[in-house]
């Protein structure tokens, strides 16, 4: 899709890109600006975070891949809260899911910024109200081994080294509403 992107964009002789919508779509924009060198500009319509990162995450084969680079960094992000109001409620679940997950990364990342982990800090503060069960928000018991099996596939930088058993134990915890342990 990214190839058809860039070449739709030199067809139109485009001068820039900007992706309205998700982490789909802002990463397909991050995708044809790094490929092309057109300034990109992000209105995001989801809560992960995606626009302010110079992280492209990309599928090929099957296989995700993940490249770091400061030129990924779209010029010129726009906030608008109203475009966030029509999306449905499975989605904007998930997608403030994914931020608490980005939230919590930037804690102990090892290229962190102390601006971003007193952001991620506030934010994850915020989020003590809300439902903690992945079973309240439509997570099956049946879908953890593949949840923790997916998690194992594609680690970050963790703390410690990620194992798929403690990965599901976590998980099922999580989706039982359980009180989280030390004893992973």
């Amino acid at each position: 899709m990214t190839k058809e992107a860039v070449q739709a964009a030199q067809d139109l002789k485009a001068d820039s890109i900007v992706s309205v919508g998700g982490g789909s779509t802002i990463g397909l924009g991050k995708a044809i600006s790094i490929r092309s060198g057109l300034p990109h500009v992000c209105i995001p319509k989801t809560y992960a975070g995606s626009e302010m990162t110079p992280i492209l995450g990309e599928t090929m084969d099957g296989t995700k891949t993940t490249r770091k680079d400061a030129a990924i960094f779209p010029e010129a992000v726009i906030y608008d809260v109203s475009l966030t109001m029509s999306l449905p409620a499975k989605i904007s679940i998930t997608s403030g899911i994914n931020a608490i997950a980005h939230d919590v990364e930037a804690l102990y990342a090892p290229d962190k910024s102390p601006i971003i982990r007193l952001q991620a800090k506030e934010r994850l503060l915020d989020q003590l109200d809300a439902c903690r069960a992945l079973s309240g928000y439509g997570m099956q018991e049946i879908d953890l081994d593949r949840a923790a099996s997916i998690e194992v596939q594609n680690q970050y930088a963790n703390p410690r080294k990620v194992e798929q058993g403690q990965i599901r134990d976590l998980l099922r915890r999580a989706w039982a509403d359980e009180l989280a342990k030390a004893d992973l």
